[in-house]
């Protein structure tokens, strides 16, 4: 479990207290409130405190339904600096889901949110529970108000041990009912550590986060690798295509966490903002979806930011990742530290570096430790290499490409086609701002190859060129035998394209 290299979050803060107390540990990117160092150390030691006054310990779980803000992130690192069990769920995207969930973690303490429309659901709950409110320096409102008279002093390391469960999130849910995926304390460190080496997250680095900070993800880059590293952690509610850039800007960021949607909207609809605006910003990151390799150089073009992408997975933890410096466009990366990562054929025999097969993972430190199931059951994880479920490709450098999802694979007369190939290479047409390909049913073929497209603004690309931009630049079997324009694509929570939709559109009711 490389418990050598094991840091307990609590030993972050404690040491982030000691040596660098007034820097500023987070700062909200929307009205500029911020807490330091030091003063996250005394709010978590009281709530340290009140925690254990409810006798809560390892593995006890405390629910956090709260949207991203400067409350909500001290709530959230309190529970892994006592040594308990934080359960996150993104309230937009599983609101329907939310009972069934608070069943099946069955917390010992719910903190919840006012006025973002889970009341009745609230209601509903008969065990302990405590409005989150907000964070001032000594006290405050909700759970910072019940502190407010609580010893500030350090009442001493965490009970729970590295194999301790840490955290429990919930998947998006697109087309399934959501998972509960468990994390250990060793787990999140080590996937947060590899990250920031990944990413080379410094003492000086001051990184914004916008994603939902009930996932993993966005709890790693936005929360805890600042925390781990000395850092500063900007944190903004959610995403705006007109004040990214500002935020960046005016709170001095260095690294900007974004999506390829995020991105794509800087494209779409340009800010007045360049790189050269923004001096402090050495790059800003991708992921949580693919990002088109076209859409990654006109944006680094139109914008003068370097763009460096990464790979992972709630299962698998962080995969591949890279940094302004070492980034290598259409890429996701190179390995992070713990993690073996393997191209393998339908026999998961290894394939050599350039040759497309499933990517298959294997990591002692990394990877999640099960799910929570709905009657409250943890199926656990079984040792050994895992299934990413996307395939791609390793080069000679060790650097990952990643062509499609598995289950989105194009089976066209025996031919494996991947959909992400063919958006790309529509993409590079100039009147097309995006696309998204899909398989459906050919009777003589077996499944035949539909594009649908959204074009720039106001061009009008012809079904007919497009066919033929493809075939200059693919395979026959790739070429797309149909062209729908769209006004838009339809996109799931995490912002990635939703291939699903679109074949059920195609298919239609049954």
């Amino acid at each position: 479990m490389a418990e050598a290299d094991y840091r307990s979050f609590y030993q972050a803060i404690h040491e982030n207290s000691r040596d660098r107390p007034d820097k500023k540990y987070l700062v909200s990117a929307d009205d500029g409130v911020a807490i330091s160092h030091g003063e996250l150390f005394s709010a978590t030691n009281r709530l340290s405190r009140f925690l254990g006054q409810m006798g809560l310990g390892a593995n006890d779980r405390v629910m956090l339904l709260a949207g991203n803000g400067l409350a909500q992130a001290v709530a959230f690192l309190v529970v892994l600096r006592h040594g308990a069990c934080v359960c996150t769920v993104n309230l937009e995207m599983n609101q329907r889901h939310l009972a069934r969930i608070i069943r099946a973690v069955d917390p010992r303490l719910l903190v919840f949110e006012e006025g973002v429309g889970i009341e009745e659901i609230v209601a509903d709950w008969t065990g302990e529970k405590v409005p989150l409110g907000a964070w001032r320096p000594g006290g405050g409102t909700g759970l910072f108000g019940e502190i407010a008279d609580l010893d500030a002093a350090d009442p001493g390391p965490p009970a729970c041990g590295s194999d301790d469960h840490a955290v429990i999130f919930y998947t998006s849910g697109t087309d399934a009912a959501p998972k509960g995926v468990i994390y250990s304390h060793a787990t999140l460190y080590h996937n947060t550590d590899a990250g920031a080496r990944l990413m080379d997250v410094g003492e000086d680095d001051r990184v914004l986060e916008f994603r939902s900070c009930a996932w993993v993800s966005a709890q790693e880059i936005g929360l805890l690798r600042p925390l781990i590293r000395g850092a500063t952690a900007v944190l903004a509610r959610r995403f705006s295509r007109t004040r990214y850039l500002e935020w960046i800007r005016n709170h001095v960021v260095t690294i900007g966490a974004c999506v390829p949607a995020g991105i794509n909207m800087l494209l779409s609809e340009p800010v007045d903002l360049r790189g050269a605006d923004l001096p402090s910003l050495r790059y800003i990151t991708s992921s949580s979806a693919p990002l088109l390799s076209e859409d990654m150089k006109n944006f680094e073009r139109h914008y003068g930011i370097t763009v460096a992408q990464s790979f992972g997975a709630s299962e698998l933890g962080w995969v591949c990742g890279s940094n302004g410096a070492d980034r290598k466009v259409g890429t996701v990366g190179r390995p992070a530290k713990h993690q073996h990562v393997e191209i393998v054929d339908e026999d998961g025999n290894p394939l050599p570096p350039g040759l497309v097969g499933e990517i298959r993972v294997t990591s002692a430190t990394q990877r999640m430790a099960g799910y929570l199931l709905d009657d409250g059951a943890i199926d656990l994880a079984p040792p050994g290499p895992r299934m990413s479920g996307d395939l791609g490709f390793l080069d000679a450098g060790g650097y990952l490409t990643i062509t499609g999802r598995a289950r989105d694979v194009i089976i066209r007369g025996g031919v494996n086609i991947a959909p992400l190939e063919i958006d790309g290479v529509l993409a590079e047409h100039h009147n097309v701002a995006e696309a998204c390909t899909i398989g459906v049913p050919d009777q003589i073929y077996g499944e035949a190859v539909v594009s649908y497209v959204v074009a720039t603004p106001g061009a009008a690309p012809t079904e007919r060129a497009l066919h033929d931009h493809c075939a200059a630049r693919l395979a026959a079997a790739k070429v797309p035998t149909q062209v729908i324009f769209r006004d838009a694509l339809p996109r799931n929570d995490r912002g990635k394209l939703d291939r699903n939709v679109l074949r059920a559109e195609w298919i239609g009711p049954d």
